[in-house]
């Protein structure tokens, strides 16, 4: 594959983790390896980034009261010193309000599964 293992996770203050998992073992039914953070919880991202430089973070985001914390983890890991390589944002939120997502500084604010999946096929290339 053309990164390492991206970590698939739930943005900060979720509960809608399903979207996600589903996500995950897509990915992972792909041949990818595929690291999962599901709890909600921003300081077990960060420490996921911190721990072991990520290629690829996808966040997923299911309700709008969620925006501001997902917005402020990607600025937070955006001036780390061990910022992803590519962030992507999809889930209910961002499929509903596109427009929104264009200030939460992702990269890619994917719409569906095969744009993320261009999205780690080229990363490397």
């Amino acid at each position: 594959m053309a990164c390492g293992a991206p970590v698939v996770a739930v943005a900060p203050g979720e509960r809608h983790v399903f979207g996600a998992i589903m996500f995950a073992d897509h990915l992972r039914r792909l041949g990818w390896s595929v690291r999962t953070e599901v709890g909600g919880d921003e300081a077990a991202i960060r420490a996921a980034a911190d721990a072991d430089p990520l290629d690829v973070l996808a966040l997923s985001i299911a309700c709008r009261v969620n925006f501001g914390r997902l917005s402020a983890l990607i600025s937070g890991l955006r001036a780390g010193q061990h910022a992803p390589r590519l962030i992507v944002v999809g889930g209910a939120f961002a499929q509903q309000e596109p427009a929104a997502m264009a200030d939460c500084g992702a990269d890619l604010v994917a719409a569906n599964a095969h744009q993320v999946e261009e999205a780690l096929n080229g990363i490397g290339a």
